[in-house]
C-alpha cells in the first residue's frame, strides 16, 4: 500500500486509517523491516505518525520516530508523476508539516487525512 499511495491520493488518505484500525495486530517489527526493505521506511514513518496524532495512539507516533532518518534533508513530492508550476506551487502552499518533518511535499492538507479519519475511524 506504501508503493500505492505514491500513485493514488485515495490510498493515502485512507492508509492512516488503515494502521490505525490495525494497530493492535501490526507486528511493528516486520512491517518496519518491510517497508525499508522497499525503500519505503520513510512513507511509514509518515503515515504511523499520522495514524498516531490523528487517532492519539502514541505507540504508533512513538514507532514512527524509529523510522526518521535525519540524513534526509532536501524534501521531494510525495505523489509521482510530472508535476507541473502551478501543481508545485500548490503543493507548496497544501504540504501538512507532518510530511515536511518526513521531507516529502503533497498537495493534500492535514484537513483532508482529518475528515476521511474522523468519518470511518469509529464504525465497526
Amino acid at each position: 500500500a506504501l508503493s500505492l499511495a505514491h500513485r493514488d491520493a485515495t490510498v493515502a488518505r485512507v492508509l492512516p486509517l488503515v494502521l490505525w484500525r490495525q494497530r493492535h495486530r501490526l507486528d511493528l517489527d516486520r512491517l518496519r523491516r518491510e517497508a525499508t526493505r522497499r525503500d519505503e521506511d520513510q512513507a511509514l514513518g509518515y503515515f504511523l505518525e499520522l495514524a498516531g496524532r490523528l487517532g492519539d495512539e502514541r505507540r504508533l507516533v512513538q514507532a514512527a520516530a524509529a523510522l526518521r532518518d535525519r540524513r534526509r534533508r532536501k524534501a521531494r513530492m510525495f505523489f509521482s508523476g510530472p508535476h507541473g508550476p502551478r501543481a508545485i506551487a500548490a503543493t507548496r502552499r497544501n504540504t501538512p508539516s507532518e510530511a515536511r518533518r518526513w521531507g516529502f511535499l503533497m498537495n493534500m492538507g492535514l484537513d483532508s487525512f482529518r475528515s476521511t479519519f474522523d468519518r470511518f475511524a469509529r464504525l465497526r
